[in-house]
């Protein structure tokens, strides 16, 4: 079982939630909002078990897997760092980050953390 844990509650992560629900390997674990009522509709919506008021300590759990980041595109670097620091795969809604520097060096820090070994874009 991969326990998930999500970056943001909105439209967008409704919207993949919805879909990883229909994956049997996929363990709705954890969400992060900057908002608590909203971050606990969200996990009361979807029985995720977990609820974080920060992003730093979902992306702390040991329990999470691999993270999805739904947050507002201006904080998807920090996000993702957040992440890889702490040794979690990532799959980030897109922008992946807002300019070609920011994702060269994301992905080098990924890759030399182990926590990647492709970067697909599409």
């Amino acid at each position: 079982m991969i326990k998930w844990g999500i970056m943001g509650s909105g439209n967008i992560a409704n919207s993949f939630v919805k879909g990883l629900q229909v994956i049997e390997e996929a363990d709705l674990y954890a969400v992060a909002s900057k908002s608590k009522g909203k971050g606990e509709a969200f996990a009361e919506k979807y029985q995720i078990k977990k609820v974080y008021n920060s992003y730093e300590e979902l992306a702390k759990d040991p329990e999470v897997d691999v993270i999805y980041i739904s947050t507002i595109n201006s904080l998807h670097e920090a996000c993702i760092d957040l992440a890889i620091d702490n040794h979690k795969s990532v799959l980030c809604e897109k922008p992946l980050s807002l300019d070609a520097d920011t994702c060269k060096r994301l992905c080098k820090k990924a890759e030399n953390n182990g926590s990647i070994t492709k970067v697909v874009c599409f």
